[in-house]
């Protein structure tokens, strides 16, 4: 390697600030001439991965400039290390390659691989992609980048419509809605039907709907896409739609989970995500999955129109049935001679009419914290506390 090339970085960053970003390419350029270049600043080229799975070897070229950032890992509780302001070498293919990994600012960086001709970095890069997005397994977190999310995948596997407190009607309709339609694609072609569904959850705050989406995914098994934002640095919410649905067409049959769609998608990106979501592109084997607190304020395009959300489920405060049992539920673990007995549970499930499920868990933790001030009360007493301090605020 020539002396231009191994020290490209340092050429690099002694640039102005201004003018760091726009002149890389051309010093890059000019230190492997002859050389195709491609640039990117894609998420999904994660050659740190793609390295450390054995699809490629990769060395790092001694620079004086090379930095080793280390992040924590809240999810695995591990640190993370990342190689910055480095130059690599590749083998992949039989051929030599180089990768140069440029950091400008805390949240632009940029790669350029470095190759022979354009067909073979262009195969080398989309290999790289490829892999990042089957080895994200059955569920990604889409947040201006796609990424796993081993927490979020622990809690979905303790999550079941068995364990959920629901009416059998909204039991039954989660069924047979969802999961008849990634068992159903043959009759769907038969009937000449487009094979994609979009299913809409709506109600009031703290009646569980985060829970069933969960209890959906474990139930389901298929590939999901987890979306928490849209726009990314560098990242449009335009873009981010169109990221999210060709990954899922990619992955079909799949789901994609838009929670909270009321604050995800706005009038200025309504017209995209309808694209998408009915628009020239298939979408076969896509389901849509998601919910709001406040369906007043979706566009009537997206709420009403069919083909779009076909079917709004409805999860309201609950009834007196579904009360008792999440009562029952809370209270398993209270030994028998300090729990409510049967007329008692009937007083608290008629005093707590108009609790969400959220309030119901409120009232229970409160009840057993005013047991612990006044252990000689009984629970029953320690409930009428409690409901009486969340009375306004159940009433708001």
């Amino acid at each position: 390697m020539n002396f231009s090339q191994s020290n490209v970085i340092e050429r690099i960053l002694a640039l102005p600030l201004d003018l760091l970003r726009f002149q890389a390419s051309g010093l890059i350029k000019e230190a492997f001439q002859g050389k195709f270049v491609l640039e990117t600043e894609s998420c999904a080229f994660d050659i740190m991965h793609f390295s450390q799975a054995g699809k490629c070897a990769l060395w790092l070229v001694d620079e004086a400039n090379h930095e080793v950032t280390a992040e924590w890992d809240f999810d695995e509780e591990r640190i993370l290390w990342a190689d910055q302001n480095a130059l690599f070498t590749v083998a992949w293919g039989g051929k030599q390659l180089h990768v140069v990994s440029i950091r400008f600012s805390e949240f632009d960086r940029k790669s350029f691989l470095i190759g022979p001709d354009q067909e073979t970095i262009e195969a080398f890069f989309a290999a790289v992609c490829r892999f990042s997005a089957e080895s994200y397994g059955e569920l990604i977190v889409y947040d201006g980048g796609f990424s796993r999310s081993p927490k979020l995948k622990k809690e979905i596997e303790t999550n079941s419509l068995e364990k959920l407190v629901l009416s059998a009607t909204s039991r039954e309709t989660l069924r047979t809605d969802i999961q008849s339609f990634f068992e159903s694609e043959s009759l769907y072609r038969e009937l000449s039907i487009a094979w994609r569904r979009g299913v809409l959850l709506t109600g009031p705050p703290g009646n569980g709907k985060t829970a069933v989406v969960k209890a959906i995914i474990n139930l389901i098994q298929r590939p999901t896409i987890v979306v928490r934002e849209l726009a990314g640095y560098r990242t449009t919410v335009r873009q981010g739609i169109e990221r999210v649905y060709a990954m899922a067409r990619r992955m079909a049959p799949s789901i994609v989970v838009l929670e909270d769609i009321d604050s995800l998608i706005d009038s200025r990106s309504l017209s995209y995500f309808l694209n998408e979501l009915d628009g020239f592109a298939s979408n076969h084997g896509v389901l849509t999955l998601a919910t709001t607190n406040h369906p007043e304020k979706l566009d009537s395009a997206l709420l009403k129109r069919p083909s779009r959300f076909d079917r709004k489920i409805y999860f309201g405060d609950p009834q007196k049935p579904e009360r008792i049992a999440m009562l029952k539920l809370l209270l398993n673990p209270i030994p028998v001679e300090r729990n409510l007995s049967a007329g008692e549970l009937e007083v608290v499930a008629k005093r707590t009419k108009g609790y969400s499920f959220a309030y119901l868990k409120e009232c229970v933790t409160l009840s057993l914290l005013n047991q612990v001030a006044h252990p000689e009360e009984p629970l029953s007493t320690a409930f009428e506390r409690a409901a009486e301090s969340l009375s306004a605020a159940v009433s708001a």
